[in-house]
C-alpha cells in the first residue's frame, strides 16, 4: 500500500498535440479584420490606408507565426494579406484623388478671390471684390461731393447720396457682367480644338 505523498517517481507528463491539432493565429486574424477595417474606410482620407497598411503588417506576421506552427492560420494570413493590398491600393487612390480634389477648390477659390478666374468663378470673385470695395468708393465720392463720408452725406443731401450709390452700383453690376463674359467668351473659344 502507497501512502499519500509516495507513489510512482515519475511526474504526470503533457500529451504532445495530435496530428492536424493546431492552435489559432492571433496575429493572423487581427490582420485580417485591420485590412477589411482598411478596405471598407479606404475612401476615408488616410484612415483606411493607415488601416490597410496596420493589417498588411499584421498578417504578414501572422504568416512568419503560421510558418512556424506548422500552417496554423496560413489561409487567414494569406487573406489579410491580399485585402490589406487591395486596402492600400484604393486608399491611396482615393486620398490621392481627394488631396487633388482639395487643391484645385483651392486654387479656384485663390482666383475667385483674386478676382483672376474666369467664368463662374471669376464673376463671383469680382462681386466679392466690388462688395468689399463698395463702402471706400461711396466715402471717395462723398468726398468729391464736399462730405466727409458717405453717412454725413446720405444725412444732409440723401437724394444726392442715393443717386451716387446706385450709379457706383451699376458700374460695379456692369464690370461683373464683363467679367462674366470675358470668363464665357474664354471658355467657348479655347476648348475642343
Amino acid at each position: 500500500m502507497t501512502t499519500p505523498g509516495q507513489g510512482s517517481t515519475n511526474p504526470p507528463q503533457e500529451a504532445p498535440p495530435a496530428p492536424g491539432q493546431t492552435g489559432s493565429n492571433g496575429l493572423a486574424i487581427a490582420g485580417l479584420i485591420v485590412s477589411i477595417l482598411g478596405l471598407v474606410t479606404c475612401w476615408l482620407m488616410v484612415v483606411g490606408l493607415v488601416l490597410a497598411i496596420g493589417g498588411l503588417v499584421l498578417a504578414i506576421l501572422g504568416s512568419k507565426t503560421a510558418a512556424q506552427r506548422n500552417g496554423a492560420g496560413k489561409g487567414v494570413a494569406v487573406a489579410g494579406i491580399v485585402i490589406g493590398i487591395v486596402g492600400i491600393v484604393f486608399g491611396g487612390a482615393f486620398t490621392t484623388c481627394q488631396l487633388a480634389c482639395a487643391a484645385a477648390a483651392h486654387k479656384a477659390a485663390q482666383e475667385a478671390n483674386d478676382g483672376t478666374a474666369s467664368g463662374a468663378f471669376g464673376a463671383f470673385g469680382a462681386a466679392m471684390k466690388a462688395a468689399s470695395e463698395m463702402p471706400q468708393k461711396l466715402d471717395d465720392a462723398a468726398k468729391k461731393a464736399g462730405y466727409s463720408s458717405y453717412s454725413e452725406w446720405q444725412q444732409k443731401d440723401p437724394k444726392a447720396a442715393a443717386a451716387a450709390a446706385q450709379r457706383i452700383q451699376q458700374e460695379m453690376h456692369d464690370s461683373i457682367q464683363k467679367k462674366l463674359k470675358e470668363g464665357g467668351d474664354t471658355g467657348s473659344t479655347g476648348g475642343g480644338n
